[in-house]
């Protein structure tokens, strides 16, 4: 089983065993440029940070594998700081509708019951 999660500069796919982050979509394009997916397994994972989405600020869910540094993920109302868009590891989040945070919250959760059963 798998679950997918469709952010402002990505699509999250998670499954058993990684992430996979797809940047193949229009805001993916004007964020991260032409780039392949980015595969991310849960054993090279050290953390990971959420914060979820509202109506008035974005979210974001960033994979921190181990041996690198998180990218300060400053998100709000206005927009995202140049550095965290250009992050290889995040997806941002925009909730137009409070149906989509429940669907973040469930797409987390789901990673983190996949990440602590791997650990």
């Amino acid at each position: 089983m798998s679950m997918t999660l469709k952010g402002t500069n990505g699509i999250i796919t998670a499954d058993d065993k990684k992430v996979v982050i797809s940047r193949k979509s229009l805001g993916g394009l004007s964020f991260q440029g032409i780039k392949g997916d980015r595969t991310i397994y849960y054993k090279d994972v050290s953390s990971i940070e959420y914060k979820r989405p509202t109506k008035l600020a974005n979210g974001y869910i960033q994979f921190i594998p181990y041996g690198t540094i998180a990218t300060d993920q400053s998100v709000g109302i206005l927009g995202t700081k140049r550095s965290a868009t250009k992050d290889p590891n995040s997806v941002f989040l925009r909730a137009f509708k409070k149906s989509f945070g429940d669907e973040c919250d469930a797409f987390r959760d789901y990673v983190m019951d996949k990440l602590e059963n791997y650990k």
